[in-house]
């Protein structure tokens, strides 16, 4: 399984690949915010919203990278990059004004479901700066270096309504995870689809006693000769 931070690297190798943003990264090494919001819902999927502020030169780099120039691309490579999810809803919108971008994409299983209501979402890091900043919602700050550039950023964990026991902890190779409680509501059902198949079944069952019925009254065969 592919972690968090997967999303992140694969965006900002896409971000990085115009010789625009090379030049820009040699005169501002350190002119690039990330803001990532991770959305889990009950059922474990996610929806990611990856926001950018940058300046002039950084700007016109990323218009002419394969993420704001060519979402089809974009996607496949996330399929790509991200094989054992599926990924539904990439978007990219550019904001000239403030030079700012949202990439937003869905992602199912993002957190894995272990059991008994026991939920697990695994970060990829060692020992990160995590900071509770309300119920369900974890912040998690740090720096990526790409290309030599230094990108400060900001991630948003938000767990679903009704988490609890959320705990920090590491997995078997030393990297965090958050694991937290949550009831596995069973699926609703629906009482009229089971209805709907009663009369299916009733209405058969009814045809076929009538076929039977009507073969039983029917006169024998004439015999012809």
């Amino acid at each position: 399984m592919k972690y968090l931070s997967a999303y992140i690297l694969l965006l900002v190798c896409l971000f990085f690949t115009s010789h625009v943003m090379a030049r820009q990264q040699q005169q501002d090494p350190t002119g690039l915010n990330q803001e990532i919001d991770y959305h889990i819902d009950k059922l474990g999927d996610a929806t990611l919203e990856l926001r950018m502020k940058m300046n002039a030169m950084q700007w016109q780099g990323f218009k002419a990278s394969s993420v704001a120039s060519n979402p089809t691309i974009f996607k496949r490579d996330m399929e790509r990059q991200m094989a054992s999810y599926i990924i539904d809803d990439v978007k990219t919108n550019l904001n000239e004004s403030d030079r700012t971008s949202l990439t937003t994409l869905k992602a199912r299983s993002l957190a894995q479901y272990k059991g008994k209501g026991l939920w697990e979402v695994k970060l990829d890091m060692k020992n990160p700066n995590v900071t509770k900043v309300s119920d369900n919602c974890y912040l998690l700050t740090g720096n990526l270096i790409s290309g030599g550039t230094l990108i400060h950023q900001l991630q948003k964990l938000f767990l679903p309504d009704g988490a609890s026991d959320i705990k920090q902890d590491t997995d078997t190779f030393g990297n965090a995870i958050i694991t937290y409680k949550l009831d596995v509501e069973p699926a609703a059902i629906n009482l009229f689809a089971i209805a709907g198949i009663v009369c299916i079944i009733a209405g058969a069952a009814f045809l076929l006693i009538q076929i039977r019925r009507s073969r039983s009254f029917a006169p024998p065969a004439r015999a012809i000769g």
